[in-house]
């Protein structure tokens, strides 16, 4: 799939309405690509923003709760009978709320713990069974594309974060390892049936820290090695387009974050 070639190439997104998966959704229909977005239906105004903006023929929002398998094919089914087919499954996971595991360690004796188990079983539901569930689901579909030249059926990309590689948050960032971990034996499960997996590991966009200003902003971006800004969700859709154009990425992780230094954290 040659970056020409991405005119009626069939996408399903997963997440990230207003940000990742809203501007991915945008570049592929501007590129002649069909889209399914699936969001929560938390996110159905985006949704039909996107909808109202990119037109019916080449885009379609689907309310999913992505953690429930009955959801996900049915988003599939839709994609299915709208498209034809899938190629290219991108999930962009976003719920990035966490802390520190423990809090008050110096100052008192007994240790207290700052998570609750509610918080950490949203945290997994929404960015590791998510991803998960479209992942494996979405290869069911793909299965039955006619390969091509070099025997491919389709394409899967999962975003994950640069917080799973070093970091103290370590709710988080065991969901983002979990992201990590998935890919490698994903690639190779999904072998025979033609189906590549990627993960990007993403730094830091403004939408995730939109209460910094000022001095505190700045000091932020010096943890960058350079350039000295956030992430942009563009930056993110090229290089997704990258690895759909590449016949030979496989298993890969890549870090798409400035080298940023996230020991901080």
């Amino acid at each position: 799939m040659a970056a020409s070639k991405l005119k009626n190439v069939v996408f399903l997104i997963a997440s990230g309405s207003r940000n990742l998966g809203g501007t991915c959704a945008r570049n592929v229909v501007e590129r002649g690509g069909k889209v399914v977005l699936c969001d929560s239906v938390s996110m159905k105004d985006a949704g039909e923003e996107l909808q109202q903006s990119l037109g019916q023929k080449d885009f379609m929002f689907v309310p999913t709760d992505l953690s429930q398998e009955d959801d996900v094919r049915n988003a599939l089914k839709l994609t299915k009978e709208k498209f034809g087919r899938l190629d290219v499954t991108i999930n962009c996971p976003y719920f990035a709320k966490s802390s520190r595991l423990m809090i008050n360690v110096k100052d008192v004796p007994e240790a207290n713990t700052n998570l609750s188990g509610e918080m950490m079983d949203l945290l997994f539901k929404t960015n590791v069974t998510s991803v998960f569930n479209v992942c494996r689901l979405s290869a069911e579909l793909m299965a039955k594309n006619s390969p091509d030249s070099n025997g491919q059926r389709g394409v899967i990309i999962n975003k994950s974060h640069r917080l799973a590689f070093n970091s103290s948050l370590a709710p988080y960032s065991m969901s983002q390892a979990a992201i990590i971990g998935m890919t490698l034996p994903m690639a190779r499960d999904f072998k025979d049936l033609g189906v590549r997996v990627n993960s990007i590991a993403t730094g830091f966009y403004r939408y995730q820290i939109p209460f910094m200003k000022g001095a505190q902003f700045q000091k932020f971006l010096s943890m960058m090695a350079f350039p000295y800004s956030l992430g942009s969700e563009d930056t993110f859709y090229h290089l997704c387009e990258k690895i759909v154009t590449n016949p030979y990425m496989n298993g890969e992780v890549v870090k798409l974050d400035g080298a940023v230094n996230t020991s901080f954290f």
